[in-house]
């Protein structure tokens, strides 16, 4: 942690960024995200095993549209994160200091986008081995009962939209959820409205979805959202060979075309 305030007390002292986006100390034995502007303040800079959350949101919020240049503590999820903004043209590398964290919470010092691509392909991206399973035993389902049972499990949702507020590829400035001209997904929280709001969010995570696990982790109902997806995921990788935040200059599957892509999906 000490090379990491290092790191980030150096950068604001001599002006070579304006913000670091990182961790301190919250309430109830909890850490929150922080911004830090002044040299001083990063002693209030923390880093352990529970800084899990995916700091990357914050560089499509407004409190970063002003600022310069944003230093921002990443471990590899938030590395992908902003490998995958920067190929959708939503970070440019010049805006963006990067101060990478390996999972074992190793500091490895300032990373450039070709640095944090490399970085990134040597870290663990695989499922727990019981989401694994979770996955492999929902999709023996026969297709009626896989659909009942999302159906089912959506079912619960409130609607709060705390999975699109917590997810950095959620970034649109009005989302579908928001448009009531047409109105293609109903505001309600109610058993089809649901599941056509999860659906319609997931396809629009397809080959763009990092698998940092945030909706999940943010739902209130704890309702496995990264489980489908996950499955999505598998499904780009195994149709496109295209797996999200690997590369700052790859376009999202989903919005490119290669007359080699197959179309055997189309049914």
């Amino acid at each position: 942690m000490e090379e990491i305030k290092k790191i980030a007390k150096q950068l604001l002292s001599e002006n070579k960024v304006q913000m670091v986006i990182g961790f301190e100390k919250g309430t109830a034995n909890k850490v929150r995200p922080a911004f830090f502007t002044k040299p001083d303040d990063v002693e209030k800079l923390i880093y352990n095993e529970a800084c899990i959350h995916n700091l990357a949101l914050y560089l499509k919020k407004d409190i970063c549209h002003h600022v310069a240049i944003v230093a921002i503590v990443a471990n590899p999820n938030v590395v992908r994160s902003i490998i995958q903004l920067a190929s959708e043209n939503q970070v440019k590398e010049e805006k963006v200091t990067i101060i990478g964290i390996s999972f074992e919470g190793k500091c490895v010092g300032i990373l450039d986008f070709k640095a944090a691509e490399e970085f990134a392909k040597t870290q663990p991206k695989g499922l727990k081995p019981e989401d694994r399973a979770f996955i492999e035993k929902v999709q023996s389902m026969p297709m009626e009962e896989r659909f009942n049972y999302w159906v089912e499990t959506f079912s619960t949702c409130v609607k709060c939209y705390a999975c699109r507020a917590s997810c950095p590829m959620c970034y649109c400035g009005k989302c579908n959820v928001e448009t009531n001209n047409p109105q293609w997904i109903p505001v309600a929280s109610h058993k089809y409205g649901n599941i056509e709001w999860h659906i319609m969010r997931t396809m629009h995570l397809a080959g763009r979805c990092i698998n940092c696990g945030e909706c999940t982790r943010a739902c209130p109902i704890d309702i496995p959202l990264n489980i489908l997806s996950y499955m999505l995921t598998d499904f780009v990788m195994d149709e496109f060979h295209a797996e999200a935040g690997l590369s700052a200059t790859y376009a999202p599957a989903l919005s490119s075309y290669t007359n080699i892509d197959k179309e055997n999906f189309i049914k």
